[in-house]
C-alpha cells in the first residue's frame, strides 16, 4: 500500500505546479529562445537559487512543460477514440481534425508545442528533448493504428502506417503554423478548407476512395464537442 504524501511533499508538488504555470505563461509571451529564469524568479518572488531547488536546469523545466502538454494531448486523443465507434479512415480523419482543433480550443498549450517543433534550431539539449519523444510517439501511434486498420479493411493500399502518420502530422502542423497569413486577406488562408484538401489529398494518394474520405470529413466531431472532451481531462 502506498504511504500518504507528507505535508512537505504536497507543498513541494504544489510549488512545482505553480512554477510550471508561470513558466508556461513566460514562454508564450517571450518565446522559448528568450525564456529567462531570472524573469521567472522575479514573477514568482523567488531567488534564482530557490528555483533550482525544484528544477536543476532551464532545459529540465522547459522539457517538463512540453511533456505535460503532450500527456494532456495524449489523454485527449484517448477520450476522442472512446467517444466514437469509428475505426480505419474515419478514425484517422477524426484524430487529425481533433489535433487541428487544439490550435483553437487550447491555443496556449498548442503554441508551446508548435514553438518546439517548428524551430530550425534545437531549443533544448538532447537529454531534455528526449523526454518528449515517448509522449509524442504515443500520439503518432494512435493515428498509425487507425491507418493500419484501414489497410487491413482494404480502405488504404499497403504502406508504412507510422510513416503515413508522421506525414499527416507534419503536413497539418505546417498548415496550422501558416494561419496568420489569413490576416493579410480574408479567405486567403482558410485553414478548414485547406485542411480538408490536405487530408483528402494524402489519403486518396494512399489508396482511399474520395467518397469515403468525404464522408469521414462530414461526420467528424464539431469543435464544441472536442472542447467539451478536452475540458474533462
Amino acid at each position: 500500500m502506498r504511504s500518504p504524501e507528507s505535508p512537505r511533499a504536497r507543498r513541494r508538488a504544489a510549488k512545482i505546479e505553480t512554477i510550471k504555470e508561470e513558466a508556461l505563461a513566460l514562454v508564450l509571451e517571450d518565446g522559448v529562445a528568450s525564456f529567462s529564469v531570472h524573469r521567472l524568479a522575479e514573477r514568482l518572488d523567488l531567488t534564482v537559487g530557490a528555483l533550482y531547488r525544484y528544477f536543476d536546469s532551464v532545459d529540465h523545466l522547459l522539457a517538463s512543460l512540453q511533456v505535460d502538454v503532450l500527456c494532456v494531448f495524449d489523454a485527449y486523443f484517448d477520450a476522442v477514440i472512446e467517444s466514437t465507434e469509428k475505426k480505419g479512415i474515419s478514425l484517422a480523419v477524426e484524430l487529425v481534425w481533433a489535433y487541428m482543433a487544439l490550435s483553437e480550443i487550447a491555443p496556449e498549450r498548442f503554441r508551446l508545442i508548435s514553438r518546439f517543433v517548428s524551430s530550425m534550431d534545437p531549443l533544448l539539449n538532447d537529454d531534455a528533448a528526449a523526454q518528449a519523444v515517448e509522449p509524442t510517439m504515443r500520439l503518432f501511434a494512435k493515428v498509425a493504428t487507425s491507418l493500419e486498420e484501414a489497410i487491413h479493411d482494404a480502405e488504404l493500399s499497403p504502406g508504412d502506417s507510422m510513416d503515413r502518420a508522421l506525414l499527416l502530422w507534419s503536413s497539418v502542423h505546417g498548415l496550422l503554423e501558416r494561419q496568420k497569413l489569413g490576416r493579410l486577406q480574408v479567405g486567403l488562408f482558410d485553414v478548414n478548407r485547406l485542411g480538408s484538401n490536405l487530408i483528402q489529398t494524402l489519403l486518396v494518394g494512399w489508396g482511399a476512395k474520395r467518397d469515403v474520405v468525404e464522408s469521414a470529413m462530414d461526420q467528424r466531431l464539431k469543435q464544441d464537442n472536442l472542447r467539451a472532451i478536452l475540458n474533462k481531462i
